[in-house]
């Protein structure tokens, strides 16, 4: 992570309506980085784009391996205040799965048979679960989601692959707007990404709020 080696009191960011300052500020290069043309500032009146500029947000962003320093509020040098952005991984349903057998706390949906017999769902372990059997998604992530604070939380995100839509869900671990000393160390990011089952490091998606 871009941070300096002793936290900053305060976001080292600027806003347009900053005192000004003889510091330099680092801004993002457009070329390189074309979604962020259209962000949609906390600042600014605009509330929505149009399908075309939507369109270049969904097709040229991608998640950050490492974040970069003009998009980490916290870091050196100063810079303009950037969106929010989410350290994680997207959510796997068959990770979620797995994890969610081996703590107990799979529920699935009541269903009914071919035959018009009411089967019951709720808690259910591995041995116990047939194919009919559909999780009851919600419910189980509810439960994933207490087992995991604060360590993780799901947020909205772009970035994330192979999903119907312009965005997916991610297990979040922290944000760019995250003081350095509040964010997960490597040994705790490992032990989730462990935990978890995920095979690689997490990385850095942009909200759908932005």
């Amino acid at each position: 992570m871009s941070v300096s080696a002793i936290p900053d009191i305060k976001p080292r960011v600027v806003y347009p309506d900053s005192p000004p300052t003889d510091e330099p500020v680092l801004k993002p290069d457009l070329d390189k980085y074309p979604w962020f043309n259209f962000v949609l500032h906390r600042w600014s009146k605009r509330t929505d784009r149009t399908d075309e500029e939507e369109k270049v947000v969904e097709d040229t962003f991608n998640a950050f391996s490492e974040l970069p320093a003009e998009f980490d509020a916290w870091s050196k040098p100063l810079k303009c205040a950037p969106p929010e952005f989410f350290l994680g991984w997207p959510l796997d349903m068959d990770l979620v799965r797995a994890y969610a057998f081996k703590n107990n706390i799979a529920f699935f949906l009541n269903r009914m048979t071919n035959e018009g017999v009411k089967i019951r769902g709720g808690l259910k372990q591995a041995h116990e679960v047939t194919p009919d059997d559909v999780l009851h998604i919600n419910r189980t992530l509810i439960e994933m989601q207490v087992l995991l604070r604060p360590r993780a939380k799901i947020e909205e995100a772009y970035g994330v692959p192979d999903v119907e839509g312009r965005f997916g869900a991610v297990w979040t671990l922290c944000s760019n707007w995250t003081p350095p000393d509040q964010r997960p160390k490597e040994e705790d990011i490992a032990k989730l990404q462990e935990e978890l089952g995920y095979k690689e490091r997490p990385k850095w998606y942009m909200t759908t709020y932005a």
